[in-house]
C-alpha cells in the first residue's frame, strides 16, 4: 500500500480527569469534537459519513468518518479529505486519546480505511 504524500496522522492525549467532568463518554467527546471542527472558518464544507463503537485494546471508543472541502481555493481548486477519527477513553492510563487520519478525497477509500483499520488494531494506551 502507497500512502507517501497523502496521509496525515494526528494523535492527541491528556489527563482524562480534565475532560471527564465535560465528557463522560466517548461518544460525546466525538461529538464535541466533530461539532466544534464543523464551525471552523477555513472549511467550506463538512459531510459525516459513518459514525459509530469499535473496540481499542479493550475499550470501546467512537469512530467518527467525515469529509472535508477547504473554504480557500488553491490555483482554483477546493482541497477536499477524508478523516476518520478515533476517541478512546482509557481509565487504566488516565489518558484520553484522539487518533485521527486524514487523506486526499482522491486515495482510494478502501486503502484509507485499511490504513486506519491498522491504526486502531495497533494502538495500545495501556
Amino acid at each position: 500500500m502507497e500512502l507517501a504524500g497523502t496521509l496525515r496522522i494526528l494523535v492527541s492525549w491528556g489527563q482524562i480527569d480534565r475532560i471527564l467532568g465535560r465528557f463522560s463518554t466517548t461518544e460525546a467527546h466525538a461529538k464535541h469534537s466533530f461539532s466544534k471542527l464543523s464551525k471552523a472558518a477555513d472549511l467550506k464544507e463538512i459531510r459525516l459519513i459513518e459514525n459509530s463503537t469499535v473496540p481499542v485494546n479493550g475499550h470501546d471508543a467512537t469512530l467518527t468518518h467525515f469529509a472535508v472541502t477547504s473554504a480557500y481555493p488553491v490555483f482554483g481548486k477546493y482541497r477536499n479529505r477524508e478523516t476518520r477519527s478515533l476517541h478512546v477513553h482509557c481509565e487504566e492510563s488516565n489518558r484520553f486519546f484522539i487518533l485521527n487520519l486524514s487523506t486526499r478525497v482522491n486515495l482510494q477509500s478502501s486503502e484509507a480505511a485499511s490504513a486506519f483499520e491498522k491504526l486502531r488494531e495497533s494502538f495500545v494506551c495501556h
